[in-house]
């Protein structure tokens, strides 16, 4: 899972088409389309994203905080 905060990959693409089936290497002939593409998420989004994630962090972590008492309650007890 990717950094809460983190941007999206980029992407790159390359598409060919038209080659020659004589001259496979000839690029010259053939038509060529490369793409590069980034999305960024708008104001804030980034922030939310975070604080969304730490707050579940914190909740994880209380959560196996009162496990932990939880066992340790009924090692006692046994």
């Amino acid at each position: 899972m990717p950094a809460a905060g983190a941007l999206d990959d980029p992407m790159f693409m390359y598409r060919g088409w038209g080659v020659p089936l004589r001259q496979p290497w000839d690029l010259n002939q053939a038509q060529n389309m490369f793409m590069f593409t980034q999305s960024f998420p708008g104001s804030g989004k980034r922030g939310l994203r975070s604080s969304v994630f730490e707050q579940e962090v914190a909740m994880a972590k209380a959560t196996l905080d009162a496990k932990r008492l939880e066992v340790l309650a009924k090692v006692r007890n046994a």
